[in-house]
């Protein structure tokens, strides 16, 4: 992957000695290397863009909680959604909270299916078993009704149906919602997707590209109509493999992408609504290469 104007030639240089490396804009668009544990104002800017980062607990590697809590912590996360299964919380959901919670974080509920769309009732059954312990802060929603066959004849009333769910999961738990939302959406579905829009309190655009241009451009109308609609979004990367080309930093260092998150953040900086960068997801991150 080529990082174009993102990589200076002294952050490649410095990698090589397993340094993480970063970009730091200056106002006139010039760049300089900057490294993620550097105090002082640069240091603050980069870690402010890393946001949050997914996390599903399921049998890809049995997992340490306390593992992926530092390095969440330490990549400069301050949220992570934590997957709770249909039934509810379970011993890993419940040990995976507190390591996160002693690492510092928010720990917002991950849950959701297409068919949810179909049966927003389902949405709020699941919310109440999984905020019964008051374990969590908000409430993550990743539904995706344009995954299932009947997409796109049902559209419509799938996306009504999405923005149902997120309406039922608030007025349920009383925590706030973010709900994800694919960036195309803003365009061939103009009306859903301010209907979803209006029913949370948060979006994560799941604006999967692997530069800063292409999360840019895949994002651009979404990001336009969010900011119209005054709420509050981040946009997101993927660490898993794809078929996609170019939607995927699977194969790629860890470094790489988060060079790609620090120039999305300096170039979105200014955006009123903008919350930062979100990483799909937070074992995929860890397992990229320094």
């Amino acid at each position: 992957m080529s990082l174009g104007p993102y990589a200076s030639r002294a952050g490649r240089g410095e990698l090589a000695l397993g340094v993480p490396m970063f970009v730091v804009f200056g106002e006139n668009g010039s760049a300089r290397s900057a490294r993620r544990d550097q105090p002082g104002e640069d240091g603050a800017a980069i870690r402010s863009v890393m946001d949050a980062a997914w996390v599903w607990l399921d049998d890809r590697e049995p997992g340490n909680a306390e593992m992926l809590a530092g390095f969440a912590g330490a990549r400069g996360a301050r949220e992570v959604f934590v997957s709770v299964p249909w039934r509810g919380p379970d011993q890993r959901v419940v040990e995976t909270v507190a390591a996160m919670r002693r690492a510092g974080l928010r720990v917002s509920a991950l849950g959701g299916s297409g068919e949810w769309a179909k049966q927003p009732q389902l949405a709020r059954e699941w919310s109440v078993r999984a905020t019964a312990g008051g374990l969590f802060d908000d409430m993550h929603l990743d539904i995706e009704p344009w995954t299932l066959p009947n997409w796109p004849a049902s559209g419509a009333a799938l996306l009504a149906g999405l923005a149902q769910a997120a309406a039922l999961v608030s007025a349920t738990t009383g925590l706030s919602v973010d709900v994800d939302l694919a960036p195309h959406l803003a365009h061939t579905h103009p009306a859903g997707f301010a209907e979803v829009v209006a029913s949370a309190d948060a979006v994560t655009l799941m604006s999967y590209r692997d530069t800063v241009q292409d999360v840019l451009a895949v994002s651009t109308q979404a990001r336009r109509s969010l900011t119209r609609l005054g709420r509050r979004y981040r946009l997101a990367v993927d660490t898993l493999p794809s078929g996609d080309p170019g939607t995927s930093f699977a194969g790629h260092s860890r470094c790489e992408m988060e060079l790609v998150v620090a120039g999305i953040g300096e170039l979105l900086r200014g955006e009123r609504d903008f919350a930062g960068v979100v990483v799909h997801d937070l074992l995929g991150w860890r397992s990229l290469p320094p």
